[in-house]
């Protein structure tokens, strides 16, 4: 089965297609860390990312115990379905975004993901704000 899954990447050129639009993505995503404060660090490659949280990068503040929690028990969850989203607020290991969309995804696709995360980035930016 994994062999027919990497040939069908191959003959489909997914591989490439990636690493035709991996800096597109990767520009976007490094935008957001400009405009949130929220915005610990974006990290990733190819069509795989995560940004960290903080509470105040330009303070230097890290979160909370209490914002931690409120993040990762539901509140940053609940910001993602709210922009109907399919990445993942993670919190093994840290509290962030998970951003991995389909191979295939093009351009459009991939602005219309860099702008949703941008809303989540903002209500999320809110809240730490109003518990800080």
């Amino acid at each position: 089965m994994a062999v027919a899954n990497m040939s069908a990447m191959r003959d489909e050129g997914l591989t490439e297609h990636v690493l035709t639009n991996e800096a597109g993505m990767a520009e976007s995503l490094a935008k957001l860390a400009d405009v949130h404060r929220c915005v610990k660090e974006v990290r990733g490659s190819g069509f795989f990312y995560a940004i960290d949280l903080c509470a105040d990068r330009e303070a230097g503040r890290e979160l909370s115990p209490d914002q931690e929690a409120g993040l990762r028990g539901g509140v940053l969850g609940g910001f993602v379905r709210e922009q109907r989203m399919t990445i993942r607020p993670d919190d093994r290991g840290y509290t962030g975004l998970t951003i991995s969309p389909p191979l295939i995804a093009d351009g459009t696709v991939v602005e219309d993901l860099v702008d949703r995360t941008d809303r989540v980035l903002e209500r999320t930016g809110a809240w730490l704000s109003e518990i800080a």
